[in-house]
């Protein structure tokens, strides 16, 4: 019984003998180094970063310019069209009756003319046949009297016979004077101001006409550029009202971007700075652009998170055209305000604040040494170093 509680004793204080040594060890171990990152040089950005929408170039919307019901859309989405080809029809059947009662109008009083006309050209053949009747009379009368004259010249005829003859003579020449006077008023049955009027009323008729048939494209809706349809608003068969949207059309072969930036982010943003314009759903390469033009005012507006910003809308103009790019699509705009290149830099993480002055600690010797330093330009995660660190020189990553 005595020996197994020695025994106990001794693995007791054997245990505590090995505790007591590990204790020891682990206390005077040597301290790991901390995690370093050597002083860089290399091209520093400033950026502003921001989501834009695709769009296309000469984006027109197609509108009703009349009221009436849509009879045709002859082209639908994602159809490309030619400036003037006809996109759709309104309904047309207000113009087709103007034009029918035109040409019935117009013929009408083209036959009212041309029946007057045969009218009086009738009562002139009449007219002339009368008087050739009484020249013909006439004629036969003189011949007669000849014939008595010298037939009393003979003792053949008598005084009475001669003077009926005469007689005879004279009547004739006066119903040829009427028949020539009949003939003169034929011609004049129709005066040349009644033709002039009727000429003028069809005239003006036609020209009425041509006006309308002008109008005849009024009622088709044309392609004021060439580009591919966008979006159709209408059906056919809808009754639109003028100023109506009807297609949205561009030029997707000729693409540019507009990004919203934040007001207090519009510092060095100007026309002609290089952007890079990145669609990481498509996994493309970056394009290259240039902002083209900068809104002259700010716009409020509000954030997802219900949060009221000013915003500057500007275009970016592509350097390049991306065949997988389509209007609407959202892409990640890059806007490099500035660059720096060749310039020190170390990780944003391994500075910290002390005095309201930005410090790191320098790895010398196995020792970390607390330095203040002066920051330029900060970008992704990386500090420009103005002064107080050289190239090569490690910080410490995450200083506590």
């Amino acid at each position: 019984m005595k020996n197994r509680k020695a025994m106990k004793a001794i693995i007791g204080v054997l245990l505590l003998a090995v505790m007591a040594a590990g204790a020891f060890f682990w206390m005077n171990r040597p301290e790991e180094p901390p995690i370093t990152e050597a002083v860089q040089r290399e091209n520093l950005e400033s950026l502003v970063e921001e989501i834009g929408e695709i769009h296309t170039e000469n984006r027109r919307l197609v509108v009703a310019n009349r009221a009436g019901e849509i009879g045709l859309l002859a082209v639908t989405t994602g159809d490309e069209v030619e400036t003037g080809t006809v996109l759709a029809e309104i309904d047309s059947s207000d113009w087709r009756l103007k034009i029918n009662q035109l040409t019935d109008e117009i013929s009408a009083m083209r036959s009212e003319y041309q029946q007057l006309l045969n009218e009086s050209a009738r009562e002139e053949e009449r007219a002339a046949s009368g008087l050739e009747l009484s020249l013909k009379q006439l004629e036969e009368a003189r011949d007669q009297k000849e014939r008595v004259e010298r037939l009393y010249e003979a003792g053949a005829a008598t005084r009475q016979e001669l003077t009926s003859a005469e007689m005879e003579e004279t009547r004739l020449l006066n119903a040829v004077h009427q028949a020539e006077l009949a003939v003169e008023a034929a011609k004049d049955a129709v005066s040349s101001s009644i033709q002039e009027a009727y000429l003028a009323r069809i005239r003006q008729m036609e020209r009425e006409k041509s006006h309308t048939e002008s109008q005849r494209e009024a009622y088709y809706i044309q392609a004021p550029v060439s580009g591919t349809i966008l979006y159709k608003m209408v059906e056919e068969g809808a009754y639109v009202q003028p100023g109506q949207e009807l297609y949205e059309l561009g030029d997707v072969n000729s693409l540019y971007v507009t990004a919203d930036l934040l007001a207090r982010e519009m510092r060095g943003i100007e026309v002609g700075i290089p952007v890079r314009i990145i669609h990481r759903d498509l996994e493309a390469e970056a394009v290259k652009g240039h902002i083209r033009k900068i809104d002259p005012v700010a716009v409020a507006t509000v954030s997802e998170l219900g949060v009221e910003q000013r915003r500057v809308k500007v275009e970016i103009a592509l350097e390049n055209h991306v065949n997988e790019w389509k209007p609407g699509y959202e892409v990640d705009v890059e806007i490099i305000r500035e660059v720096r290149e060749n310039t020190l830099t170390i990780p944003e993480r391994s500075i910290f604040w002390k005095d309201a002055r930005p410090h790191v600690l320098v790895w010398e010797e196995n020792e970390a040494v607390e330095r203040e330093i002066e920051t330029g330009l900060n970008s992704r995660g990386r500090m420009e170093i103005v002064s107080g660190l050289q190239e090569g020189e490690k910080v410490v990553l995450d200083p506590s």
